[in-house]
């Protein structure tokens, strides 16, 4: 083993000690892996990876090697490579994951050694974890469908791709390393669970250029529905304005005002039966009793007096 180009780890280390092998198919999404495997490691983690033949003709083996201190496996030998990585690692995530090699670990067919050694840390007990990425055509077959169900019946997690654009796409890297730390160390106990997250700031407009808010990130709501949903969780988000992106695995809903994000929370929660409401959002606690239609002059005005009333509380919005 040499050593990754050198990287910054994580203020929090939550994959420190876990090793996992990661494998490459030949999906032109390929290239995210990369990203993928050094979050993983600025994470904590140990990382190797196994290829198909195929997806050698999308990316280098040098590049691998460059990021994760590995030499990259490709083919099954005598030395058995397939026993060794069982042995050395605590899960596998193959990401992105063809319809091709999930379907050849579903049947068993094991001629090349990723699929191979999917089928062999199964076998141990270990989780095997697959990220599908491809046509969207593909991913709506009823081949594809029959797969992933065999698959789940054999105990394989399944993190969905990112639909967009028409696309089955590679999730988000912050998103799909945090759903691999919360896997390897605390496994799927939401799922089946229904939960409600608030995260974010909302908006009180004065004039149509003048608002006031707060500088809430919405952070900390993020990172709760992302863990939520990670963990097998449907996981509605109700969120205003925020400096992050609201998780891809989740229901995301926009309110910009604070009466707006009550409104919503007394909408799902009438309408859906919660196990769980997490209120993370910054709403603003106050708002201008006069919203002013056209933009206050600020040349001809010398003093802007603004009367403010309380907004309705989001928490006691709920029907639960």
């Amino acid at each position: 083993m040499g050593s990754p180009e050198e990287l910054k780890p994580r203020e929090t280390t939550p994959l420190r000690g876990r090793r996992i092998v990661l494998g490459l198919t030949a999906s032109s999404s390929i290239y995210r892996s990369i990203d993928l495997a050094r979050e993983l490691i600025r994470m904590g983690a140990s990382v190797r990876v196994v290829m198909t033949r195929a997806s050698t003709r999308l990316i280098g083996l040098d590049l691998v090697y460059w990021a994760t201190g590995w030499e990259p496996l490709v083919e099954s030998t005598g030395r058995t490579e397939h026993i060794d990585l069982a042995k050395w690692g605590d899960i596998m995530v193959v990401a992105p994951a063809t319809l091709n090699t999930m379907g050849k670990i579903a049947s068993g067919i094991l001629d090349e050694l990723l699929p191979l050694t999917a089928t062999t840390m199964m076998g141990d007990g270990k989780p095997l974890v697959l990220v599908p990425a491809m046509n969207i055509r593909l991913y709506n077959s009823p081949q594809y469908k029959r797969v992933e169900e065999t698959l789940r019946g054999y105990g394989a997690i399944i993190i969905k791709p990112f639909i967009e654009e028409g696309k089955a796409k590679y999730p988000p890297i912050p998103d799909l390393a945090h759903c691999i730390d919360a896997v390897a160390n605390r496994g799927l106990d939401l799922q089946g669970a229904r939960i409600l997250v608030t995260a974010g700031a909302t908006l009180e407009k004065i004039d149509p250029v003048r608002a006031i808010t707060n500088p809430s990130s919405g952070l900390m709501g993020v990172l709760v529905a992302r863990e939520a949903a990670c963990r097998g969780a449907l996981v509605d988000i109700v969120h205003g304005r925020m400096s992050v992106q609201a998780p891809y695995n989740t229901v995301r809903y926009y309110a910009e005002t604070t009466s707006e994000m009550a409104s919503l929370v007394r909408e799902l929660t009438s309408k859906y039966k919660y196990d769980a409401a997490i209120f993370a959002a910054a709403p603003a606690d106050f708002k201008p009793l006069e919203v002013r239609e056209s933009k206050i002059p600020s040349a001809s005005t010398e003093r802007l007096v603004v009367t403010l009333v309380p907004t309705e509380k989001v928490i006691k919005s709920t029907s639960i």
